[in-house]
C-alpha cells in the first residue's frame, strides 16, 4: 500500500496517494510492535505530498509528528527529512508562526541541511 502511494504521488495523483498513505500510516500505528521508522516514512511522505499539492497547512500536523522521530533516519532519508523541516520552516515563517518555524529550522540545520544547496 505504501509503495503504491509513492507511485501515485510521483504520478501526481495526490488524492489517491493521500488516502493510501493515511491507510498505511493507520496500519503501522496499529501494529503490536510499532516501527517508528515506518511511521516516520509515512509522515514524511504525507508532508511531501501536501507540499507538492500546495497545501502545506495540511502537512504541518504530520511534520510536527515527524519531529520526535527525525533522528532515527540515516543517509538519503535523513536528507529528505531535513529538507522537509527546512521547507516547512520557511512556510511557517511566512505565516508568522515564529516559534514553530525556528524549531523546524534548527532541526533542519542539526540534521545537516544546507539551504545553499536548494535549487532556485
Amino acid at each position: 500500500m505504501y509503495n503504491l502511494a509513492r507511485i501515485k504521488r510521483k504520478l501526481r495523483k495526490f488524492d489517491e496517494a493521500e488516502q493510501l498513505y493515511k491507510e498505511s500510516l493507520e496500519i503501522e500505528e496499529q501494529q503490536a510492535t510499532k516501527s517508528n521508522t515506518n511511521i516516520g516514512r509515512r509522515l514524511a511522505e504525507l508532508a511531501i505530498l501536501y507540499q507538492q499539492r500546495g497545501a502545506m497547512n495540511s502537512g504541518i500536523p504530520y511534520v510536527q509528528r515527524l519531529y520526535p522521530l527525525a533522528d532515527i533516519f540515516k543517509g538519503s532519508e535523513r536528507k529528505t527529512v531535513a529538507a522537509i523541516f527546512y521547507f516547512y520552516s520557511q512556510e511557517l515563517d511566512k505565516q508568522k508562526v515564529a516559534d514553530e518555524a525556528e524549531k523546524f529550522s534548527r532541526k533542519s540545520s542539526a540534521m545537516g541541511f544546507d539551504p545553499s544547496e536548494v535549487k532556485k
